[in-house]
C-alpha cells in the first residue's frame, strides 16, 4: 500500500479508538458491560468455567483478557478500550479485503461506508471479536500465496471466530451445508481453499469438544452458549424469519435511520443477487472463494435474531461488505457511479451526530463526570449521582467477606469489592435461570430492586440506595441490601 493509504488507515483508526475510549470511559451500562466483565473476574479469581461461572458467549474474552491482565488492569473501562482496539482492527482488515479485490479508490469507498455506518465499538461485545477473526479468515482465503497455509490459517480463525462467540458455530454450519449443496449442483463453484478452511475449522472443533467433554463441560457449555438461546431467551425460528425480512425488505425503519436501514438491504440484497447470479444464472464469478464468502455473510443472520442492532451486523454479516464490493468493482471508473457514492457517503456523514450513541447519551458536560476509588471502575467517570449509587452499595457490600447474591439486572453489583465476591453463576438476576433453583441466603448479602420476587419476610433490610434513571437500561429504583434472620435454635 502507498503512503497515503497508510496515513489514511492511521487517522481513521484514530478517530475509531478513540471515540471508543471517551465511551468506555464515561458510558455506563452495567448491564451489559458487566456481565461481559463477570467472566474474566471470576477466572481470574481461579473460579472453574461453566461450573462455577456462567460462560455464555465465548471462551475468547476471558481467556484474552486474563493474558492482557499481566500487562494493564481489567476493568469496566479498559474491556471497553481493548474492543475498541479490536474494532478498529477490523475496518482496516476490511479495507485491505476490498483493496484486493478492486483496488485503493474501492477499497476507501468501502471502507468509508462502514466507518460512516458504525464508527467505534459501543460495547465489549464478542460480536466485535468474532467479527475481526472472520475477516482475517477472508483475507487468508484471498491470498494467492502459499495458498495450503493460507487455507489453514483461514480455518484457525473460523475456528477463532466461534471461540469468541459460540453461536457463530450456526454460521458457521449452516454455511457449509449450503456450500455443499452448492458445489455439487454447480461443480465449477468448488475451491480447494475453501474445504481445507473448512476441515480445519472442523477439526478444531472437534479438538474442543474433546476437551470439554473430558472434563465433563460439554453439555454446560452448551446449555450455557447455543441452548440459552431457546431455554433463557426463548429464540426460535419465528424470530429468525423475522430477521430474514428485515434484511431483505425496506420498510420498517428496524434500524435506528432509515439511511442505515436502506443500506443494509441493499447490501443483503447484493448478496443475494451474486449467489443467484453465480449458481442459478450460472455467470462465473473471479474467485469462487466469493460464493463462500457470500453465504457467510447471511448466514450471519443468524446472529442477530435476538437483536436486529447494526453492531451485530456490522461484524457478523461483515461478507455482505466484501461481496457488494465484488459487484461494484467495474463501476466506480463510470463517473455518474462516482457522483452517486460521493452522494451517498456525504448522507452518511450528515446522519452521523444522530447516529453516534454518543451525543445522545450524556446529560450535562463531560466535565461534570467523577472519578471513584471502587478498584473495578478504575478510569472509569460517572455523572455525581451514579457515582453516589455505587459508592453507596459499596459501603453497604464490602464491609465484611460476606458473598453476594445479586438479585438485580446491574451486572456490577458483586465486584464492586476489591475482591469480587459473587455466589452465583450469573452476576445479575434473570427469572427463567433462576426458577429452578435453591439458593442458600444465609449469612449472604442478597441486593434486590423492584424487579426481583424474593420474599422478603425473613430478611432484615440492611440499607438501600437509590439508582438514578440516567444510567443506561435502568429506570430510577430502589435497591435494598438485605441479611437473612439466623433461624432460631430449639
Amino acid at each position: 500500500m502507498k503512503l497515503i493509504e497508510w496515513a489514511f488507515l492511521f487517522l481513521c483508526s484514530i478517530v475509531v479508538i478513540t471515540l471508543g475510549v471517551i465511551h468506555s470511559i464515561h458510558g455506563t451500562d452495567p448491564h451489559h458491560w458487566g456481565f461481559i466483565l463477570a467472566n474474566a473476574l471470576d477466572l481470574a479469581q481461579g473460579k472453574v468455567l461453566f461450573k462455577e461461572t456462567y460462560v455464555q458467549y465465548g471462551l475468547g474474552q476471558p481467556f484474552l483478557y486474563q493474558f492482557l491482565s499481566q500487562f494493564f488492569p481489567i476493568n469496566f473501562s479498559t474491556i471497553g478500550m481493548i474492543t475498541s482496539v479490536v474494532y478498529a482492527l477490523h475496518l482496516g482488515l476490511i479495507y485491505a479485503i476490498s483493496r484486493k479485490i478492486g483496488g485503493p479508490l474501492l477499497a476507501a469507498f468501502i471502507y468509508g461506508v462502514t466507518f460512516l455506518i458504525h464508527t467505534y465499538s459501543i460495547s465489549p461485545w464478542p460480536n466485535y471479536y468474532a467479527g475481526v477473526c472472520l475477516s482475517s479468515a477472508i483475507l487468508l482465503l484471498l491470498q494467492d500465496q502459499r495458498v495450503r497455509l493460507s487455507s489453514i490459517l483461514a480455518g484457525l480463525f473460523l475456528f477463532l471466530a466461534f471461540f469468541f462467540r459460540s453461536t457463530y458455530l450456526l454460521s458457521i454450519v449452516a454455511t457449509t451445508l449450503v456450500y455443499l449443496a452448492v458445489v455439487l449442483y454447480a461443480p465449477n463453484l468448488r475451491s480447494k481453499k475453501v474445504f481445507t478452511s473448512l476441515l480445519t475449522f472442523y477439526v478444531g472443533i472437534l479438538i474442543f469438544a474433546f476437551i470439554l467433554a473430558f472434563h465433563g463441560d460439554l453439555q454446560l457449555w452448551y446449555e450455557q452458549s447455543i441452548g440459552s438461546g431457546t431455554s433463557v431467551y426463548a429464540v426460535g425460528f419465528h424470530e429468525l424469519l423475522k430477521s430474514l425480512r428485515k434484511a431483505f425488505w425496506p420498510v420498517g425503519g428496524y434500524l435506528p435511520d432509515h439511511i442505515v436501514n436502506t443500506s443494509f438491504v441493499i447490501f443483503f440484497n447484493t448478496t443475494a443477487y451474486f449467489l443467484i447470479r453465480s449458481v442459478i444464472r450460472k455467470i462465473q464469478p473471479e474467485r469462487t472463494e466469493y460464493v463462500f464468502i457470500a453465504l457467510l455473510g447471511l448466514a450471519g443472520l443468524s446472529q442477530v435474531v435476538l437483536s436486529y442492532e447494526y453492531f451485530r451486523l456490522q461484524n457478523d454479516c461483515m461478507p455482505i461488505f466484501i461481496i457488494t464490493a465484488v459487484m461494484m468493482k467495474d463501476k466506480l471508473s463510470k463517473p455518474k457511479w462516482r457522483v452517486g457514492l460521493a452522494l451517498y457517503l456525504f448522507l452518511l456523514i450528515l446522519r452521523f451526530p444522530n447516529g453516534s450513541i454518543l451525543f445522545p447519551l450524556y446529560d450535562g458536560t463531560l466535565d461534570s463526570y467523577q472519578e471513584t476509588s471502587i478498584p473495578i471502575f478504575k478510569f472509569h467517570r460517572f455523572q455525581p449521582q451514579v457515582k453516589s449509587y455505587y459508592e453507596g452499595l459499596a459501603k453497604l457490600l464490602c464491609q465484611d467477606d460476606r458473598k453476594i447474591i445479586n438479585l438485580t439486572i446491574d451486572s456490577t453489583i458483586p465486584y464492586l469489592c476489591s475482591t469480587p465476591k459473587n455466589d452465583l453463576l450469573l452476576p445479575l438476576y434473570n427469572e427463567r435461570f433462576f426458577k429452578n433453583q435453591q439458593l442458600d441466603y444465609q449469612n449472604k448479602w442478597v441486593v434486590t430492586d423492584q424487579l426481583s420476587k424474593l420474599d422478603l419476610a425473613s430478611f432484615d433490610l440492611i440499607g438501600e440506595v437509590i439508582r438514578p434513571g440516567s444510567i443506561r437500561f435502568f429506570d430510577a429504583s430502589r435497591v435494598a441490601v438485605y441479611l437473612q434472620r439466623t433461624p432460631s435454635p430449639h
